[in-house]
Order: structure tokens, then sequence, then C-alpha cells
């Protein structure tokens, strides 16, 4: 009772220690019906369920239309504690996630005019094409689960997946991207320098440019194909392919079109050439280094160039650029929100920027706030200056008194004034739009930044008395990334022509605007340097920065300037709308549907070995919406003792502490241990994670879990079934119940594509057990198990030091702590392993291996391993050695990254080494870490 009551307090304590830590409470969940969706919300999305109620049946009739489908009901999830702009399609069970926050870059985000018609037009093309009602597996679904359904899905090359979905959002939205000049950057570069990928690796994504190939060729190939085969090619091809879609997707383009994917994908290249043939000559002078790298623009400062950048060999962060001998200086390495997200004084000496600080703990599930630091170069020190306050895309002026920045809240976003000290702000613009990258001017009088309407995006201004003015309202295009040239010029990038190119502009003499700039891709901004001007663009090698002579380009647009200031109310959150009297709103509560049920030919015991191997059973499982409840099921029958096999598993996550409980039921025959047992144990474990997050480039964890485990056994000396009574004489009962309680550890930085292990990383676990009805100090059993890496002198390679601790004092329970890739049959009550690793990158290639297969990473290991036992004559070592090498091949499919491995170990001592057979261990792992088992 004690030992109970003892359980009870831990739990009340821990759980005190939770204290969401979000600005805005969660109070449970919401949902709204329209004759089509169910739209599941929190209270803070009400605003933006109102918008997607006025537009979703419009969409819904577009799309499916299109694919000739009508799915009855689709659940939507509106996710508006993340401040980074996405949308998914979840088959299991079947539902759309939208986030609220609308892109940052122009890339996504040019030329939406409504960033929730354009997301829900997106994900509901991947809902309505994995759920069409025909096909192999749609009828199977019908039997084993409405997720079935989308297993063709899975089948589909990543282009195929991803290009219909971007054709229609191009087909039914103002902002496709189809439509959007700066995603169309990425293909006009490819096609000029004539480095596109291959039909093969259009099938997948990769860490190599560009990260969006599935999205460029998707859209390129489907747009070239409807063009040239009609615009239901996909969905006539799709619908064939669904009859047997084994036999691959490409298969059935070759049969319907006659054209193969690569013919079709020669043939869209050079139409791409024809297009593009006619396009300017390269103006600029490539100032980033010439390598698989992204290098944003840069802040202009006393002390050098202020970049961050992204590169395959090092980690992201900022850095110091000297414009005289372009040598780096690492400032601090850090993840933006993004690549916009940062500013500088004119000094150099005070950084802002924002960064996500993501979360799994709290009760609403995953948040990710964007928030600002603040980092002294004199010092080298970054504080953090703002808590929930959703803020990105940060300037600050140049004497470093004063920053602003772009709040967000749903779908749209505002400018805010930030008290550096206390990190309150304060409006300076509204208009229920959307705002991007302010500047301040050379002088700190003036703030210019771009504002996204219905219409189209425009350069805003708020000058040194306060007035506010829309600079380029009145010129058709829409244009982007502002940024003072002096006092009174504004340079800007604006898809006027239809190509991104740099413009300039007077904010006070009305005089015109100028293009200053063309590129032959494209280009994202710009800033002036002395008589130069330093801009950003992309080739096959990433995001790059070139130089060029500041100078007109002698194209005029005449312009007129209006004052539209007006006050803008001091309020932290917009008023929330009132729901109208047709829009009903009803608590939601989430529970778990079938996801899919499986026969089973044959027996599985989850607690003894069988050799049964035919019998009848099934799987199912369950899951929820929201992912709070989950129910895995596996019921099977060992025809020849009548005996079922059974495993039963239920998680209900509240938020910050889930629970987990585990039902086992197994039946260990006479034959195989001279006594027929039955078995039925039970786990029930309470999860408390004190810490998940990641920011700043560094992902921590930290948690406690403790519970109780009871197994329950009838032995007997003959054989039984399940239900059938025993004779007293020949049965026999043992129960026996234990305490379990543990903590986990981890803590991991950012690396490098090329760091296919990671360099700073630790792993920690610990648990310990102990019977309910004996004294701790007499039966305990103890279970640790801690690695370490660090880098080593040459880059990309890792030297890991590891070790698992075992020890058991209870009869019935033991652990067996045994090398990589032998057993360890020692009687001993315990061990203890030490391990060195020495591990490192091999090659990280862009291999295509089928379909959406692919081979991204290779990395290699070597390991040397020492067993010390204990038992009751204290720590004793083993005689051997353990020494081995190990293969890791990084996989990707389609855009799923999983690390796998084989090693082979070898057993000697220090006066023999014998490699037959007998001293050789061969196992299979799955991650970078074959110790941690």
């Amino acid at each position: 009772m004690k030992k109970i009551t003892g359980t009870a307090l831990f739990i009340l304590s821990i759980s005190l220690l939770w204290a969401g830590n979000s600005e805005q409470p969660y109070k449970g969940w919401l949902k709204t019906e329209t004759e089509h969706f169910t739209f599941i919300y929190e209270d803070i999305s009400r605003e933006s369920v109102i918008e997607l109620t006025e537009f979703c049946e419009d969409v819904y009739k577009s799309v499916t239309s299109f694919f000739d489908s009508y799915p009855k009901n689709i659940t939507v999830v509106l996710r508006d504690r993340i401040d980074f702009s996405n949308g998914s399609y979840n088959p299991a069970p079947p539902h759309i996630n939208l986030y609220m926050t609308t892109p940052g870059s122009p890339e996504l985000g040019a030329g939406v005019d409504n960033w929730l018609r354009f997301v829900l037009t997106h994900e509901l093309v991947h809902y309505v094409n994995m759920n069409i009602n025909e096909g192999l597996f749609y009828n199977l679904s019908r039997i084993l689960g409405k997720s079935v359904a989308s297993v063709p899905g899975g089948l589909l090359p990543g282009w195929a997946i991803e290009g219909i979905a971007v054709k229609l959002e191009s087909d039914f939205t103002e902002g496709g991207r189809g439509n959007n000049p700066f995603f169309e950057i990425f293909s006009r570069s490819l096609i000029l320098e004539d480095k596109m990928f291959s039909w093969r690796q259009a099938a997948y994504s990769s860490f190599r440019p560009p990260l969006n190939r599935i999205y460029i060729a998707g859209y390129l190939l489907n747009d070239y194909m409807a063009r040239r085969f009609g615009d239901d090619i996909f969905i006539r091809v799709y619908r064939e392919f669904l009859k047997f879609p084994l036999a691959g997707f490409n298969y059935y383009i070759k049969r319907i079109t006659g054209s193969s994917i690569s013919t079709i994908f020669t043939d869209m290249k050079e139409e791409l050439k024809v297009k593009y043939s006619s396009t300017y000559t390269d103006r600029g002078t490539l100032l980033s280094p010439d390598t698989e790298s992204n290098y944003y623009l840069p802040v202009v400062t006393d002390a050098g160039w202020i970049c961050y950048r992204e590169t395959e060999e090092k980690e992201s962060g900022i850095v110091l650029i000297n414009p005289e001998t372009k040598k780096e200086t690492v400032l601090f390495n850090t993840r933006l929100t993004d690549y916009s997200s940062f500013s500088a004084s004119q000094d150099g000496n005070f950084i802002v920027f924002s960064s996500l600080n993501i979360s799994s703990r709290e009760p609403s599930g995953l948040t990710a706030g964007s928030d600002l630091y603040l980092h002294n170069r004199n010092t080298g020190k970054t504080i953090r200056i703002s808590y929930n306050s959703h803020l990105r895309q940060p300037a600050i002026s140049s004497d470093g008194k004063r920053i602003v920045a772009v709040q967000l809240f749903g779908q749209y976003s505002r400018l805010v004034e930030v008290d550096i000290s206390t990190g309150k702000t304060r409006i300076i613009f509204d208009r229920k739009s959307r705002v991007f990258n302010p500047v301040f001017s050379k002088y700190d009088n003036s703030i210019a930044f771009a504002v996204q309407n219905k219409k189209n995006r425009t350069i805003w201004l708020i000058d040194n008395r306060g007035d506010t003015f829309p600079l380029t309202d009145n010129i058709p295009g829409n244009d982007y990334n502002p940024s003072f040239s002096s006092e009174e010029s504004i340079l800007f990038v604006s898809d006027l022509t239809g190509t991104p190119e740099l413009y300039e502009i007077n904010t006070y003499s009305g005089s015109g605007i100028e293009k200053i700039l063309s590129d032959p891709g494209g280009i994202f901004s710009g800033i002036s340097d002395k008589n130069k001007i330093i801009y950003s663009t992309w080739n096959h090698r990433g995001y790059i920065l070139k130089e060029a002579q500041y100078r007109s380009e002698n194209y005029t647009i005449p312009l007129t300037l209006q004052n539209y200031s007006e006050p803008v109310k001091d309020t932290d959150v917009p008023k929330k709308v009132p729901f109208s009297d047709t829009i009903r709103e009803d608590n939601y509560i989430d529970l778990p549907k079938m996801v899919v049920t499986i026969p089973l030919p044959f027996y599985i015991d989850p607690l003894y070995k069988s050799d049964q191997l035919f019998g009848s059973g099934f799987r199912s499982y369950f899951q929820s919406v929201l992912g709070k409840n989950i129910i895995d099921l596996t019921v099977t029958l060992n025809t020849d003792s009548l005996q079922p096999g059974i495993s039963f598993k239920y998680i209900h996550d509240w938020g910050p502490v889930s629970l987990d409980y585990l039902l086992n039921q197994g039946y260990s025959p006479s034959k195989q241990t001279a006594s027929a047992q039955q078995t039925t144990n039970q786990q029930l474990l309470l999860n408390f994670p004190l810490i998940s997050s990641r920011n700043l480039g560094i992902s921590s964890y930290l948690g406690l879990f403790t519970g109780i485990i009871n197994n329950y056994s009838v032995i007997s000396n003959t054989d039984f079934t399940f239900l059938a009574p025993l004779p007293d004489s020949s049965t026999g009962y043992s129960s026996n119940t234990y305490q379990i309680t543990g903590i986990g550890f981890s803590m991991e930085r950012n690396s490098s594509v090329k760091d296919i292990i990671p360099p700073w990383k630790i792993v920690s676990s610990a648990m310990v057990y102990t019977p309910v009805d004996v004294n701790f100090l007499r039966q305990f059993a103890f279970k640790n198990i801690t690695s370490i890496n660090f880098p080593s002198l040459l880059r990309h390679q890792v030297i890991r030091v590891s070790s698992r601790l075992t020890y058991s004092a209870i009869e019935k329970l033991s652990y067996l702590n045994n090398p990589r890739g032998f057993p360890n049959d020692s009687p001993d009550a315990g061990g203890v392993i030490p391990a060195l690793d020495y591990l490192f990158t091999i090659a990280a290639p862009d291999l295509p291996i089928l379909g959406g297969l692919s081979l991204q990473g290779i990395a290699g290991a070597f390991h040397l391993e020492k067993i010390f036992n204990i038992g009751k004559n204290g720590i004793i070592p083993d005689d051997n050695i353990y020494g081995g090498i190990e293969l890791m091949l990084l996989g990707n499919y389609i855009n799923v990254f999983e690390t796998a491995g084989i090693g082979i170990s070898y057993r000697f001592t220090p006066d023999s080494i014998d490699f037959s057979s007998s001293n050789m261990g061969i196992y299979i792992f799955a991650g970078t870490n074959s110790f941690n088992k």
C-alpha cells in the first residue's frame, strides 16, 4: 500500500510541474460542419473557420469535378499554434491538416490572395486523389478499412503525387505555384544552365538542390501532359493505375499516351529550352561559393556583410563575410524561422533574428512559436527578447535601439514595434492583410515593408511623421522585398514583366519607378553597397549571391503617391468574429477510428516463441484524428491447443502526459518447457515529458515515466485449452507485480547534410524494476544505456562512447547484456558493456534506385566492446574482446528518410585471433546507433 501511495504522489508532483506556456490557454477542440466538411479547431481559429466556410464548398466542387469523385465527409484540422506554412493529407484515418500561417517567402506565397483557400485546394486534391472510389485497393478498403484506399498513393512517383496538386492549385486559385514567377526561377535556371535533374530523380525528394524538386517536376510534367494529351490525362492514367497499381504509374502513362515518361520528360525539357532561349545574357558576378549551399541576401554593415547561410558541409548559421576577401567568420549557429528573419545594426554589433521554438508537450499538440533573439557580436551572447509573440522577419534600426517585426495571427499578419528590454509589442500597421520584410531607412527616419491584400502585393512606407503610404499601388504586378538604397530611395523586386526584376523608387519626388537590374533566372531581393548591387538569385547549386553595377536600365513607370495613413488600434489580438446563425459549433471528442483490419492466417504469440505456423486471427489498428487515442489489437488462435495469442495496446495522450496500457496473452505448450504455461502480462505506464523542444538548432528531451507491470501465469503438467477447467492436482498459479520507474534524456545539435552520423548528441535512459511486496534493497532490477557523440578531428567523422549497465536481483526477471552480434548466456545477475565507435560519412549521393526509392547517404563504422559480468564474486571481465565494422545506408522513399545498417562483429582474445565463422556474428539494425538496443 505504501508503494502505491508513493507512486500516486510521484504522479501528482510531476503533473504539477507542467504548465502550458502558450499565450492563449488550451480550452479543448471544437467542430463545425458544412455539407461536405467537418472542421476541427480551437477557439483561437474561429475567424479562420468563418473564412473557410465561405468558400470551402466552391473548392470542393472544383476539385471533385476534376476527379469525378465525390467523398461525402472530409475532416479538416486547423493548426493555429504553428508559425510556419504547411498542409498535409493524413490517411490514418483520412483527414487534412491546415497550418494557418501564410508563407514568408515568395517562392510559395507570391500572389496568394487567400492562404486558406490556397492550402485547402492543394490538400483537398490529395484527399480526393487518394480516395477515389474505384480500383483494387478501394474495393479492399470496404472490408479492411477506409485508409487502405490510399495505398496506391504511396506507389506513385513523387512528381505525380505533388504535381497534380500544384497543377490544380494553379488552375483553381490566384496564387498557385504554376502562376508564381518566383517558383519559375527554379525551372528557368535549371534549363538555362542545362542542369535539370533526371526523370528518375523527379520521383523523390533529396537533400540536394532543388529541395522542392518533386513540386517543380510535378507541375512541369502535369502542365505539359495536359497541354499535349488533354486536360484529363492525369485522371485517365490514374484510373487505369488504380486497377492494378503494382504495375507502376509510368507503365500506364506509356499505355495511355503511347510515350514513355522518359520521352515525355525529354520533350518537356526541349519545349522549355525554346521558351527560355531568348532570355537575356547574364549580368551578375558570383559572390557566394560555387558549391552546393544556400547564401541568402546579407545585411551590409560597417563590420562587413552579415549573412545567413546553409551548406552541405557546415551547420546553418549567421556568418560575417569580409567583402574584399570573402572570408567567413561564424558568429553563431542557428535555424531561422525563414531566410529573411534576421537583421543587423549599422555597426554590425547587434543582430536580431527570429527562430522557431518547437514543443510537443502542449495539451493542444505540437506547437512551433516564432520569437525574437538578440545577439551581441562583441560579447558573443544571445538573449531571447520575446515569448509566445509569433514574430518573424525583424528589422533593427541603424543605431540598434529600435526593432520592428511581422506579427502573425491566423493567415494574417501586422507590423509591430518590439521593446528590446521587455519584448512587449505595439501595433504600427494592421489592415487585416499580410505584411512582409520591414526595413529601416539609412537614418531610421522611415520604415518600408510589403503588404499582400486580395488585389496584389505592394510596397508601403511609414515616414518620420507616422504617415502611411502605399508606394507602388498604382502599377500592375506584385512587389517584394524592399531595401533602402538611400534615405529617399527604395530598391524592390517586382514581377511586372513576368520575371522578378529589381526596381528603384524615390519615396518623395514621385518621379517614377526605374528598372535597375535583370538576371537570367530572376531576382529574389537586392541591396546596394556603394556603387554596386548585391542580389539574391538561384542556380542548380542552391540560393546564390551575385554582384552587378548599379545603373538604371532606362525603363521608367510614372508614379502617383497617396497618403493612406489612419489610426491603428493598439490591441494584442484582433476581435473575434461571432459565428453567424447558420453555423453550428459543437465540442469535438477525439474518438479512435478504425484505420485497418488485416486477417492473419497464422498464430502469433506475443510472449512465447511458437512453432505454430498456420492459424486464424486478425490485427486491427485504430487511431483518432488528433492522435490522442490509439488502439492496436492483435488476436490469433493456436489451433493445436485452442489457446489465443492476444496483444492489446491503448495509448491516451493528454498533451504533456500520456497513458500506455498493454495486455499480452500467451501460451507455452508442455513440449517446449516440460510444463504448459498460460500467461497474462499487463503493463500500465504514465509518461511525463518535462522537456520536449527544438530551439536555436538544438533538440532536447527530458522525460520521466512510472507504472505497474503484472504477470499472471497458470501452470499445468499437461497441455490445456484457454477455457477448459484444470484438475487441482496439475495446476499451479504464479503472480508477480513490479513497479517500474525510469528517466530518459537526449540532446542533439543540428548538423550539416553530410553528417549522416550526428556529431553532437547524447542519449541516456535508465529504469528500475522492483516487486511491490518486497524490500527494494533486496530485490530490484536496473538498466541504463548511455551514448555520447562528439566530432573527431576530421569533418563528418564522429567518436561515440557508450555503456550499457544491467543488473537484476529478481529471480524471475533477468537482463542479458549481450554484445553486438553475439548472445550472452552468462548466468550472472548483470553486466557492464563499455563500447567505443568510430563512425564516418562515406558519401552523400543522390542515387535513384527504383521508383520513389533512392539512396541519399552511405556511412561506415568500427567498434570495440568488452563485457564485464556482475555476479556474486563481484565484477568479472569476460576473456573476449568484440570488434566489428558496420555499413549504414540513408534511404529515402519519395519524402521519407530512414537509415538502416548491417554489421559484422568478431570475437577474439588478446592472445588469439580466430576469424572462423563460430567467432563471427552478423546483425542488422535501424537508425545510426546499433548499440542502443
